[in-house]
């Protein structure tokens, strides 16, 4: 077998495995009662089974869903599954207690969110859930280690924090806080970090620091203090006590993605249209890794949605579905007819250029 053949087997299950995922999940959230937006890039169901969840009322059956980042648990009415608990694996760990009354039992316990017992119908069922649950928790902590190794070697490139005056982002630039991804709110307002220049808000810029330039003490972002005062390198968000660490960590997850990342196929702006209602909105698109994502802004530190490409169409929009707009692209399933995205690019050359990158990712190629 050639290298040539045997790159397109190589990419053809690639593609093959991603729209498996894809069904898979699309699967579990059709039969969801409620609203819950299941499909996004990277996330995979590792497994599902009956399991009895232990309360004070006695033990209720529920169908669990393990999926590479969290874990899910329903119950089944008349053949749909009416959403119980969602809850992230990270600050999560298993246990199998050594005395209960209730057979095959183990314990789910999370460091931020519910704790709680369930029982199998086996010892061998037991044991399997024990072993995934516990490899997804171990993989999803992994990550996070990554990402903050990734956090503490931000200003690793800069010679000397304070000696000079950063360059300011504008305020329009970030929608949320550029250290914790938090959203900036009426309440929760735009501050500048005096050292680095970044947009944060008051939690992550609240210490206080002496900048040579200032020939002053001001305020300073975590990264920029605790190089300041020459405690770098630090993992700074591993500090205990801390009151973001409940936000921040709840705002972790697959669209944990800075608006900038390396690897990207395609960035820029364009103006996009969900479904076919609605007006247009001016958002910042990152593909990245054969899935779409959108941004409030171009230095956002996280997405506000994303949308896996694998199993969709790309095409030109017709004139009633561009509604006066130029240059319109239209993302479209071919079962589900109403999950359809218009994008309008503010040239013909940029028009062009997103067509031919959708149209590769919606095939599987990078």
């Amino acid at each position: 077998m050639g290298f040539g053949v045997a790159s397109e087997v190589i990419v053809e299950s690639g593609v093959c495995l991603v729209q498996e995922a894809f069904q898979k999940l699309m699967a579990v959230q059709e039969r969801l009662t409620e609203s819950v937006d299941l499909v996004v890039p990277g996330r995979m169901l590792l497994k599902e089974g009956m399991l009895n969840k232990c309360s004070r009322r006695g033990l209720d059956r529920r169908i669990f869903f393990l999926f590479n980042d969290c874990l899910m648990q329903c119950s089944v009415v008349a053949g749909s599954f009416k959403l119980k608990h969602k809850q992230a694996l990270m600050g999560m760990r298993v246990d199998i207690p050594t005395v209960t009354d209730i057979p095959n039992a183990f314990s789910i316990i999370s460091t931020q969110q519910k704790s709680f017992m369930v029982s199998a119908s086996s010892s061998e069922e037991r044991d399997e859930w024990f072993q995934v649950l516990s490899a997804a928790i171990k993989e999803q902590s992994r990550k996070l280690h990554s990402l903050k190794r990734q956090s503490s070697q931000i200003l690793d490139t800069v010679e000397e924090v304070g000696a000079q005056a950063p360059v300011w982002l504008p305020d329009s630039s970030a929608t949320m806080c550029m250290e914790c991804g938090r959203q900036f709110t009426a309440l929760r307002r735009r501050h500048h970090c005096r050292g680095c220049g970044r947009i944060l808000c008051g939690d992550c810029s609240r210490n206080k620091a002496f900048l040579k330039f200032m020939k002053r003490e001001d305020r300073v972002c975590d990264l920029c203090y605790f190089k300041l005062k020459g405690l770098w390198p630090l993992h700074v968000m591993e500090k205990k006590g801390d009151p973001r660490d409940a936000a921040a960590q709840k705002a972790q997850g697959v669209r944990d993605i800075k608006a900038h990342t390396e690897g990207a196929q395609k960035i820029g702006y364009l103006y996009c249209r969900k479904g076919g209602k609605g007006g247009w909105v001016r958002q910042w698109l990152q593909l990245k890794d054969l899935a779409l994502y959108f941004f409030k802004a171009h230095e956002d530190v996280k997405a506000c949605d994303s949308k896996p490409l694998p199993g969709y169409n790309v095409g030109e929009a017709s004139k009633n579905e561009a509604r006066d707009r130029e240059w319109v692209i239209k993302v479209f399933h071919s079962t589900l007819k109403s999950d359809l995205l218009f994008l309008s690019a503010e040239s013909e050359e940029d028009y062009l250029s997103w067509m031919d990158s959708l149209s590769k990712a919606t095939r599987g190629e990078k």
